[in-house]
C-alpha cells in the first residue's frame, strides 16, 4: 500500500524538527576570565589569595574554578566574593563582571593588626561648605573599607572603627566631589584638615 499524501507530510514535518532546532541555537552566554589578587591594606602585593565563595545572586558558585586566583568562563552578572590568605582577616566584596577580562582586588588586613579598640579619626573641615548637604567620606584604596561622617558647625567630623591602611578622604555634595586628599591611618600628623577650594564652593551654590 502507498502512504496516502497526508502521512508523507507527518514524516517530512518530523523528519525536519531535528534539522530545523540544529539551526535554532541560542546565542551563547556572555563569560568573562577573572583574576583576584590580593595586597594588604598599606598597598604590598600579596600574590593569589584563596577564593572562598564566588557566588551569584541565584546562589550558582564558581568558587571551585578558581587556580591561583584566575578562572575562566565566568558568567556575566554581580557576585559576593571572599578572599582570604592564612594570617590574614578575609574581605568580602561585590564585583561587577560585565566585560572579557575582569580583575578584582582585595585588600587584607594582617591578623595582629587589628587593635583591640577601634581606631577613629577626628578632622575639620576649612572653608565655606553650600547651603545644600555635604558629609565626608573616606575610602580604601586597597580595603573595601567606606565610611561616612556629618560636618559639624565647626567643620568638623569623626570616623570611628577603621584599620591601618591607605584612604583618600572625600567631602562630598549634592553636586559631587568638592575636595580630596590621600592619607594613611593611622594618621599622626598635623591636626588633620581638609580644604575646600573656593571655586568648588560657589559651584555647587
Amino acid at each position: 500500500m502507498k502512504p496516502s499524501l497526508r502521512s508523507l507530510l507527518i514524516m517530512v514535518a518530523v523528519l525536519g524538527l531535528p534539522l530545523a532546532g540544529q539551526g535554532q541555537r541560542s546565542p551563547q552566554q556572555p563569560a568573562a576570565a577573572v583574576e583576584v589578587q590580593a595586597f594588604d591594606t598599606r598597598g604590598r602585593f600579596l600574590g593569589a589569595p584563596i577564593v572562598d565563595t564566588f557566588e551569584a545572586y541565584d546562589g550558582r558558585s564558581f568558587a571551585a574554578r578558581f587556580r591561583d586566583g584566575v578562572a575562566a568562563d565566568i558568567p556575566f552578572g554581580t557576585y559576593r566574593v571572599e578572599a582570604r590568605l592564612a594570617g590574614y582577616s578575609p574581605e568580602t566584596r561585590y564585583v561587577r563582571v560585565y566585560q572579557q577580562r575582569v580583575i578584582v582586588v582585595v585588600g587584607l588586613t594582617f591578623g595582629y593588626e587589628r587593635p583591640a579598640a577601634p581606631m577613629g579619626l577626628h578632622g575639620r573641615v576649612v572653608g565655606p561648605l553650600p547651603p545644600q548637604k555635604t558629609f565626608v567620606k573616606l575610602c580604601g584604596v586597597f580595603s573595601n573599607l567606606s565610611m561616612e561622617s556629618e560636618i559639624g558647625p565647626d567643620g568638623g567630623f569623626d570616623l570611628v572603627g577603621l584599620t591601618w591602611g591607605d584612604y583618600l578622604l572625600l567631602v562630598v555634595g549634592e553636586g559631587g566631589v568638592m575636595a580630596s586628599r590621600a592619607l594613611t591611618i593611622p594618621y599622626t600628623g598635623s591636626p588633620l584638615e581638609i580644604r575646600i577650594p573656593p571655586r568648588a564652593s560657589s559651584a555647587k551654590k
